[in-house]
């Protein structure tokens, strides 16, 4: 079956660390972007925090650099805050292909392509691991960003600014799309 090609998924994971089999994701974020309208709009937007087992969680206070992020942006505190909407990972899954993607997609099981910075290589070993039924619902491919930069960069093009990333996974998943969009409009411009 032939991936959309009206939809574009721009997401982002927060992990309790880099090992995707012993780290945990605690949030993930994403903006569905519509790839037929110019500019490619928002037309929807996921935010979920999940709890950690106790080793991940583990893992993460003992990594100075994961845990100073995490405390700094907030998130450990709606972690360890009982009275906040904290989902177990398998209800994160459920939720995204039964109820989230279908608000888009309708009853269309085809895969919807997906974007971030390094989400080829890191989110996707996190997804594949943890989020298995919403694996099989996007590309096997990505729209990077992380490789567009990077290939900008050497060809003398000013790089869009990653100022605004939090490391809270709807920010940078909505800074990934707004620098999509940014290379979008470059090459639209220049290639013309």
């Amino acid at each position: 079956m032939a991936p959309r090609t009206d939809l574009i998924l721009f997401l982002d994971l927060e992990t309790t660390g880099v090992d995707s089999e012993l780290d945990n994701i605690i949030e993930f974020g994403g903006v569905m972007l519509n790839a037929d309208e110019a500019g490619f709009p928002e037309i929807g937007a996921v935010s979920i925090v999940t709890r950690p087992n106790v080793t991940a969680y583990n893992r993460l206070l003992e990594k100075d650099v994961v845990r100073e992020m995490h405390e700094k942006n907030g998130l450990l505190s709606v972690i360890n805050n009982d009275q906040t909407d904290v989902w177990n990972i398998k209800q994160l899954d459920e939720y995204l292909v039964k109820d989230w993607l279908p608000r888009f997609t309708g009853s269309d099981t085809s895969h919807v392509p997906y974007g971030g910075s390094g989400v080829g290589h890191f989110d996707r070993r996190f997804i594949k691991r943890w989020l298995p039924r919403f694996d099989a619902r996007i590309t096997h491919w990505a729209y990077d960003v992380g490789v567009l930069r990077r290939m900008f960069e050497k060809a003398g093009v000013p790089p869009y600014s990653q100022d605004a990333n939090t490391h809270r996974a709807l920010d940078d998943a909505r800074v990934h799309a707004d620098e999509f969009r940014f290379y979008q409009k470059f090459i639209t411009i220049n290639g013309s």
